[in-house]
């Protein structure tokens, strides 16, 4: 088959939304096609979608790349297109069905190596929020202007494209740019030989909550407003500037006050606003643009955004001239902002007063210095545990699965509220850590109490975490955070504690650097489900949530339960950082397992949990049973070894209550103790069963032995059960 059109689908992390994309790639009209899915690194069920999709298309071509970001993705599916003509699709939005028919023979009849169509913006129940404008009225040089000054859609997802036009010309997407599109569409149209538009909304993009199209961002606004020096250095290399000057003007203020509107339309604080349109302002003073010759021909081009400009930038004027003034006048730690809000317009009259603030963890410093006595207390510990093996522990509702009795000779990292679980059942890790300001200002009491050989904490937290023989304070930078860093979102990995340690949206991922620094050869990953779900009573200030519920993410309801304060995971940023520990411990004979008993992380090799501990059940002396009523937790001891934990589900032992009632019998404490032994008996048949998973003989007889072995001690477990819930049993 003659592939006709190459359809390019960049994946990552988008199972949700993926297979209403991909039906409408496999059910095109126009059938000569290739469907090039590239999985960048996708760490959910993505992947597994797409292999079940191309086992039933053999037009589906499937290529899995380390996560390198949407322009890679794409740059991959480009190389790889057989395809006359390509275009491209992202992977949580979808094709008209007759897209690629209706594109392909209007280039064909017309001999063009461009069609540009109309898109849908669309929320997640298909609404339209809006059609975007083309029309067919233009001339060849007229549509290629109408590009160039941004009257026309700069996205690659709204157009098919002559294959050659990338191959003949060497045009590939920008690696790690937000924006990439804007940096070759204009490059394509002007090689283009022919363009053509079709007035029909074939492509719907899907509008949804924390999507990288909605969020700003100083590195968003260099990105886009850096794609105007690449632009005037192209035209001025290929000697037309002067020839599209006033086009390129427009495109100039049309970027620049779209990321104004944008900043203007986000939920971000005033203060974050206002410094990222100072910053806009800045940048395009740097284009040298603003002079009266270049805004007489923004007015001639379009004077509707010149008179847009001319409001914005006399606004902007207005509240400079009163801030001096205000400055100038008004003491430090008066309302300086009601104040001139008031006097433009903006507010009624406010009463003058002084600010008495309480002072919080600042999160946003970049570095804080450590002293030299603690570099060379850090520097003390380096390859102190060289060779050996080490658990960090996460705080996921898996963690619950673990017999963490298991890790008593074990080294172990744990992490905020660990501490739960040293109430609940004695288990204490080696090293804790906390990042979070929020943890801190929510904990400080019990973070101090906290009695652990080694605690680790960023210099930030001086003035608030008490100082002991035991307490370790380290330079943070906390760069991947600012939006004005180099590094925003970018994962960097310090193989020198004592130095610097690169925060990377997971406290676990300092941990991973730790652990590296200590000498620790490997790493076991538990409790890591790499799974949040935000719930609609979250509320949501700025950049923080604060919780309204019992926590559901984490091993323990109070955690970050009812009035905490959290962050958004975004775990598609700690996937970033963990695929850089990776790289880093490899490449050093070192290795990161994830011995997490189910959860969504792959990026590590799998262990099973309880296999990593030498358990040896043939010599039986005696057996033992000890409860731990609180957490609801038995651990099975075979002499001075470990058989297992079994983990009393909340709700099964009430299961059996229920049942007594539905069968009308008299609730006693007999029948309630006999309900509890029936339980408790169930539960250990069950463990039992899963365990010993063989049928043999010597298998059956280690499973009597114990069940025997455990009667008395089921009977006692089942008395204290009783006794420590008859209250609550009889109020239900």
């Amino acid at each position: 088959m003659k592939i006709k059109v190459s359809l390019i689908i960049p994946v990552y992390n988008v199972e949700e939304y993926l297979k209403k994309c991909l039906d409408s790639a496999i059910h095109q009209t126009l059938n000569e096609i290739e469907i090039i899915i590239v999985n960048d690194g996708s760490t959910d069920k993505s992947l597994s979608i797409c292999e079940t999709y191309a086992k039933n298309d053999q037009r589906i071509t499937i290529i899995s790349q380390k996560n390198a970001g949407l322009s890679a993705a794409r740059n991959t599916g480009i190389r790889a297109a057989k395809g006359k003509y390509l275009s491209f699709l992202d992977s949580d939005d979808f094709l008209a069905l007759e897209t690629l028919k209706e594109t392909f023979e209007k280039a064909e009849t017309e001999s063009l190596d461009i069609v540009i169509y109309r898109y849908n913006k669309i929320d997640k129940n298909d609404n339209i929020i809006l059609t975007n404008k083309v029309q067919e009225i233009y001339t060849q040089d007229e549509l290629k202007r109408r590009v160039y000054a941004v009257h026309k859609s700069p996205m690659a997802c709204d157009k098919l494209y002559s294959t050659k036009l990338f191959h003949d010309n060497n045009i590939y997407f920008p690696h790690g740019l937000y924006h990439e599109d804007v940096y070759i569409t204009y490059k394509l149209v002007y090689y283009a030989k022919g363009i053509g538009v079709i007035e029909k909304a074939f492509y719907n993009w899907l509008i949804r909550e924390g999507s990288i199209s909605k969020s700003i961002s100083v590195k968003h606004i260099d990105d886009i407003l850096n794609s105007l020096v690449d632009m005037k250095s192209f035209f001025n290399s290929h000697k037309v500037y002067d020839l599209y000057e006033s086009e390129y003007i427009r495109r100039c203020y049309s970027f620049s006050m779209l990321m104004i509107g944008k900043v203007e339309a986000s939920s971000d604080t005033i203060n974050n606003k206002k410094r990222l349109k100072k910053y806009i302002w800045k940048k395009l003073k740097k284009l040298n643009i603003e002079d009266n010759e270049s805004l007489k021909k923004l007015q001639q081009i379009d004077d509707n955004l010149y008179a847009r400009y001319k409001k914005e930038k006399e606004g902007q004027g207005k509240k400079m001239v009163f801030k001096k003034i205000i400055n100038n006048i008004l003491p430090l730690g008066t309302q300086r902002r009601e104040v001139v809000k008031k006097l433009i317009g903006k507010k009624p009259p406010v009463i003058i007063a002084e600010i008495k603030e309480e002072k919080k963890t600042n999160m946003l410093d970049v570095l804080r210095d450590i002293s030299k006595e603690e570099v060379q207390k850090l520097a003390s510990l380096k390859n102190k545990f060289q060779g050996q093996r080490c658990f960090i522990v996460g705080n996921g509702p898996s963690l619950n699965k673990c017999d963490l009795e298991l890790l008593k000779n074990e080294y172990t990292f744990a992490v905020n509220g660990i501490f739960y679980k040293t109430e609940e059942m004695g288990f204490k890790p080696t090293f804790y850590m906390v990042e979070d300001g929020h943890v801190v200002d929510d904990n400080l009491e019990k973070i101090n109490a906290y009695d652990i050989e080694y605690k680790f904490f960023p210099s930030l937290y001086t003035e608030k975490i008490v100082k002991t023989d035991a307490t370790y304070f380290f330079a943070a930078d906390l760069g991947f955070y600012r939006e004005d860093h180099p590094y925003f979102e970018k994962p960097r990995f310090s193989k020198d504690f004592s130095e610097v340690a690169y925060c990377g949206q997971s406290v676990t991922y300092l941990n991973m650097q730790l652990a590296y620094y200590l000498g620790f050869k490997e790493v076991y990953l538990i409790g890591m489900d790499f799974s949040y779900t935000i719930r609609k009573t979250d509320e949501v200030i700025g950049h923080t949530l604060v919780s309204n519920e019992d926590d559901i993410n984490h091993f323990h309801p109070d955690y970050f339960g009812k009035g905490k304060k959290w962050h958004d995971p975004k775990v598609y940023n700690v996937a970033k950082n963990y695929i850089c520990a990776k790289e880093h411990f490899e490449e050093n004979g070192r290795k990161i397992y994830n011995a997490t008993i189910g959860g969504k992380l792959e990026i590590f090799e799998r262990k099973e949990y309880e296999s990593l501990f030498n358990l040896n059940l043939k010599d039986i002396s005696e057996m033992s049973i000890s409860l731990d009523t609180f957490s609801g937790y038995i651990h099975y001891k075979i002499g001075s070894k470990y058989l297992g934990m079994l983990v009393l589900e909340k709700g099964e032992l009430s299961d059996h209550r229920a049942i007594i009632r539905k069968n009308k019998l008299e609730i006693t404490e007999d029948n309630l103790l006999k309900s509890i032994q029936t339980a408790l008996y169930t539960l250990l048949n069950h463990y039992l069963s899963e365990r010993f998973f063989l049928n043999d003989e010597e298998t059956q007889t280690t499973k009597e032995l114990i069940v025997n072995k455990s009667q008395n001690t089921l009977q006692k477990c089942a008395n204290q059960i009783l006794t420590e819930n008859l209250m609550k049993v009889n109020k239900c």
